[in-house]
């Protein structure tokens, strides 16, 4: 399951197209977010990234990798390196 998880967040990761790193977390953070909505419950319709990631994640993993990613976002603004962020949003997934 963890590997699933982690599979699911790097092909996300490889399928966006994004120009910079900020970009790429802000997805990120969306995508993370309206998964955590439709797990929660909610009968807005979803792509199917989303909806595959909500069938992998328990709503407590989709809830911290959400709250990880706005503290990345943050990171990156404060020091310009995404690396440490989509590092810190595996380790999230993986545990």
């Amino acid at each position: 399951m963890k590997n699933d998880r982690q599979t699911a967040v790097l092909q996300i990761i490889e399928e966006t197209a994004v120009e910079t790193q900020e970009q790429l977390l802000e997805r990120l953070q969306l995508i993370f977010t309206r998964a955590l909505a439709k797990k929660s419950g909610s009968n807005q319709a979803f792509s199917k990234v989303v909806t595959d990631l909500a069938a992998k994640c328990s709503r407590q993993k989709l809830y911290r990798a959400a709250e990880a990613l706005t503290h990345g976002v943050s990171l990156l603004q404060a020091n310009g390196s995404a690396g440490h962020c989509v590092g810190y949003l595996l380790a999230t997934m993986r545990s």
